[in-house]
């Protein structure tokens, strides 16, 4: 398989379940999917970034913090995997953990299969 350098996916949906209450949140934003990293970039209503996880690919799995600047930064850790088609036919599902200022979410996104032709041989998901 020939590796290609970086794709950006736009207007990509993310669920984050909110504890103890059985509903979610919902963000739009960016992905992009390089060699090794998986780059999560959601902005707030002024199109700056607010979070921005950059998530090095390791045992299965993609982690990182976020690493946006600012006067509010939120501590975020991330950490993520791909779980296959499990609700859009070709589409891959992405169920992870997000810890925001020591509150625990479940969250998910979903990427077309070709996502993976961009990790290169840094990992396969």
């Amino acid at each position: 398989m020939t590796y290609k350098k970086a794709k950006t996916y736009e207007e990509v949906n993310f669920r984050f379940a909110v504890p103890d209450d059985g509903t979610y949140a919902k963000e739009t934003g960016t992905v992009l999917v390089r060699p090794g990293e998986m780059v999560i970039d959601i902005k707030d209503d002024d199109g700056t970034s607010f979070f921005l996880i950059v998530g090095n690919f390791s045992d299965n799995f993609f982690t990182g913090n976020n690493m946006t600047t600012g006067a509010y930064r939120p501590k975020v850790q991330a950490k993520w995997s791909d779980f296959g088609e499990i609700q859009f036919i070709g589409r891959q599902t992405f169920i992870g953990r997000w810890r925001e200022d020591g509150v625990e979410y479940v969250f998910t996104f979903w990427l077309p299969r070709s996502y993976a032709s961009y990790l290169g041989n840094k990992g396969k998901a």
